[in-house]
């Protein structure tokens, strides 16, 4: 008996001491990639785009979802409190995993158009960014501002107050994304 509440302390003092977003979400980066940028099991939902509320909404689904093919977020969410849920969504919107988050701050707007991974050929065209190198997507970029195409209206508007080292950070964030 001894053994059995023993036991039952240890694993309620590792949740209690588990109590910062760092820790709640080390398991994640299996799936997720250390900075939630990955969509997990083929999936194209990046979690790092969402909003709090719907962080918080999705993982209070997964302790009881209605979809059987959600098994591995149930095992994984299923000790969660709503305290404990609510310090990973702070933390998944911190900032704080990688730098690779400034990336994904940076690109949020072109995910409507180039998809969330960038293999969508936007507006029925056939090129997908993500195959570029990274001195293609630079040099794209930076086109953008000032274009000689009146058609490249909607990029100009993107790109226009960017900066050089904003651009990098998105070329880079790209490239990662082939990994």
């Amino acid at each position: 008996m001894k053994k059995i509440v023993l036991a039952t302390l240890m694993v309620a003092g590792t949740y209690l001491l588990a109590s910062d977003g760092a820790s709640l979400t080390k398991k994640c980066a299996t799936c997720h990639g250390a900075n939630f940028t990955t969509a997990p099991l083929g999936r194209e939902h990046h979690i790092v785009r969402d909003s709090k509320t719907r962080i918080v909404k999705m993982l209070k689904y997964y302790k009881h979802p209605k979809e059987s093919d959600e098994i591995v977020m149930k095992s994984q969410v299923a000790d969660l409190t709503d305290t404990q849920i609510n310090k990973i969504a702070d933390y998944i919107l911190s900032g704080t995993p990688t730098s690779d988050t400034e990336g994904v701050s940076l690109t949020k707007s072109c995910t409507t158009c180039h998809g969330v991974d960038f293999t969508t050929p936007p507006l029925g065209r056939e090129h997908h960014i993500v195959r570029d190198s990274k001195s293609r997507i630079v040099k794209w970029l930076k086109y953008y501002k000032n274009p000689k195409e009146s058609d490249e209206i909607v990029m100009k508007s993107q790109v226009a107050d960017l900066t050089d080292t904003q651009i990098n950070t998105i070329a880079n964030y790209i490239m990662n994304l082939k990994k």
